[in-house]
């Protein structure tokens, strides 16, 4: 209805609502999916010189927004919200190619780590995966680690870390340490219980 609305008001021309319903199939769909990633691209340009240690870098965050309670039909959102209706969108870009891997719309009721666990065949050897703590499943990286990939995550903040000799490292102790040395960075080697 705001579509014929704003048809009216701005142009003068008078449409059924249906007509314009009919317009919304999956070509428009993908129509508006290409039409965002053009303008992405063109705000994303980031050189990248050389060789690449990695096959691909594939970048992942997400977006929640609430929509007209007239779509929880479709899109149900989370419960005690404003609007009983919301939207998800999951966002992929791949940083070497420069294009987007990954663009899709899902109800707000689906969480991150859902699509972490359903999209872990996408992974191939060689990959660096990086992706926020709303990502974060041990048996994913588990199974990136198999694939021969490699992820970048937030840790959970009461995640216990290992040296690979399977003494617990202290983040609070090493931070300290690292203070009193000066130093502002470090590499080390470490896993969790689980994977």
């Amino acid at each position: 209805q705001d579509f014929v609305s704003a048809l009216q008001l701005r142009f003068g021309k008078t449409v059924k609502k249906q007509s314009i319903d009919e317009r919304f199939n999956s070509y428009a769909v993908d129509f508006i999916k290409r039409l965002v990633e053009d303008q992405l691209k063109n705000q994303i340009t980031i050189p990248v010189a050389g060789q690449s240690y990695f096959k691909r870098i594939k970048i992942k965050d997400s977006t929640r927004f609430q929509i007209p309670e007239s779509l929880k039909e479709y899109y149900p959102g989370p419960d005690g919200g404003a609007s009983g209706s919301g939207a998800h969108v999951q966002f992929e870009y791949a940083f070497l190619s420069g294009k987007i891997s990954d663009l899709h719309v899902t109800n707000a009721k689906r969480q991150d780590n859902t699509d972490a666990r359903e999209t872990i065949e996408q992974v191939e050897k060689g990959d660096l995966i990086i992706r926020d703590l709303g990502y974060f499943v041990q048996n994913v990286f588990k199974d990136i680690i198999e694939k021969e990939a490699d992820f970048i995550s937030r840790l959970r903040p009461k995640s216990i870390l290992y040296s690979p000799e399977g003494e617990i490292i202290s983040l609070a102790a090493l931070r300290l340490d690292m203070e009193k040395k000066g130093i502002r960075q470090t590499e080390i080697l470490v896993t969790t219980n689980q994977i």
